[in-house]
């Protein structure tokens, strides 16, 4: 049977059961008056009616009562679900900004790594060079789209709008390093790298923001929708 004509179970009960009330009713109704009027041979037709005709009302209130609270119930879970879909569908993508925010807050981290064997301060012009070159690479990947911004709040919003502007900073401090050798003289990378140390670890102050008023945000979006889906919040 197609879905258009598909019925409604509690619905079809409800008006199946008001159905037998408003008879059982009617049957019990007419029986009094049967039983009343037994010894003296009269029945009165008239006030028998408007018994059938009260609990057929009766009946039939109960049917629309019923019709409408399994009407309004099913509206609820319909609705539940549509806000479970669009929390499912909304954390998944905010997820996923708070994935690219934390790989943002590893940026120092990996650019400062040595062997186990070897001392940051003493690793030479090359090793920065091949390590501004990684960072260039990572940091194609720490940009927001337009759709981003639209997703979160203000809050989140202005923290993004930072990284970009650390991310420009960073990426013109990592080009002028990497030029410094012959621009400037033997030595004067080591300037260059103390300004672009700074960046990084502004960049990861920025990104462990941003990750924290992410997730804040999922934590409120399920908390606003607790009352009609209590299943979105976290136990």
């Amino acid at each position: 049977m197609g879905k258009g004509y598909r019925l409604n179970a509690g619905l079809i009960r409800a008006v199946a059961l008001s159905c037998v009330s408003a008879m059982a009713g009617a049957g019990i109704a007419w029986g009094f008056y049967v039983w009343r009027d037994a010894g003296t041979g009269v029945l009165d037709s008239g006030s028998l009616a408007d018994w059938i005709a009260a609990l057929a009302t009766l009946g039939i209130g109960y049917t629309a009562n019923r019709i409408a609270k399994t009407a309004a119930d099913r509206a609820r879970s319909e609705e539940a679900a549509r806000q479970r879909r669009d929390m499912e569908g909304f954390e998944r993508r905010v997820k996923v900004l708070v994935a690219r925010a934390y790989r943002a807050t590893r940026q120092h981290s990996a650019f400062i790594a040595v062997g186990d064997d070897e001392k940051f301060e003493e690793m030479g012009f090359d090793f920065f060079v091949a390590k501004c070159e990684a960072l260039a690479h990572m940091l194609e990947t720490l940009v927001w789209s337009t759709e981003d911004f639209a997703l979160v709040s203000e809050e989140a919003q202005s923290i993004m709008g930072d990284m970009e502007l650390t991310v420009m900073i960073v990426r013109n401090g990592k080009d002028a390093l990497m030029r410094s050798k012959e621009s400037f003289g033997e030595d004067s990378w080591k300037g260059l790298l103390d300004g672009l140390l700074s960046s990084l670890l502004e960049f990861r102050e920025e990104a462990g923001r941003l990750e924290l008023a992410l997730n804040a945000e999922i934590a409120e979006r399920r908390a606003e929708l607790a009352p009609a889906d209590p299943s979105l919040v976290d136990h």
